[in-house]
């Protein structure tokens, strides 16, 4: 699933009855090389964890996974 999808977003939150507002200060990445650099520069290897606090829909999570041995959202 690729969740920089505006479409893919559009369709997750209706399914599940979310609705987010960007007056909030609540944004979706739709570029999916700024979570993907964001995740390299992080520095995490399969010798660490990582805490994503506001995961939102789970976009840096899903890099993350790709690179950290494990991946807690909150």
């Amino acid at each position: 699933m690729d969740l920089c999808d505006l479409r893919t977003i559009r369709d997750l939150l209706g399914r599940h009855g979310f609705h987010f507002s960007k007056s909030m200060g609540q944004n979706f990445l739709i570029d999916a090389s700024v979570p993907r650099d964001i995740a390299m520069s992080s520095g995490a290897d399969e010798s660490c964890g990582v805490l994503e606090i506001g995961p939102g829909i789970g976009t840096m999570p899903q890099y993350l996974c790709e690179n950290a041995r494990e991946v807690t959202a909150v």
